[in-house]
């Protein structure tokens, strides 16, 4: 049987929110290594009498900021070389 090597890589991602009068923004900080460092944004309104309060701006400003780091991945250079051709 052979053994395949695997390097695991780890990067961290802080998400920071913050709410203003109607509206949430989120931040979203990708560091990868010591130089590589990637920033997305998200932004929210939460309109008086449409949900309950339960928080559904701030996962969406959150899911835009994400959204918006993984189009700049997947817009690199070096990420456009790594995907497979199915993927483009």
């Amino acid at each position: 049987m052979q053994e395949i090597a695997v390097q695991a890589q780890f990067f961290e991602v802080t998400i920071v929110v913050d709410e203003r009068g109607a509206d949430t923004r989120a931040v979203a900080r990708l560091q990868m290594g010591a130089t590589t460092r990637r920033v997305g944004t998200g932004i929210a309104r939460h309109t008086p009498g449409v949900g309950n309060g339960d928080g559904s701006a701030v996962e969406l400003a959150t899911a835009r900021a994400l959204s918006d780091l993984a189009e700049q991945l997947f817009a690199s250079g070096e990420t456009i070389n790594a995907l497979p051709n199915s993927w483009l």
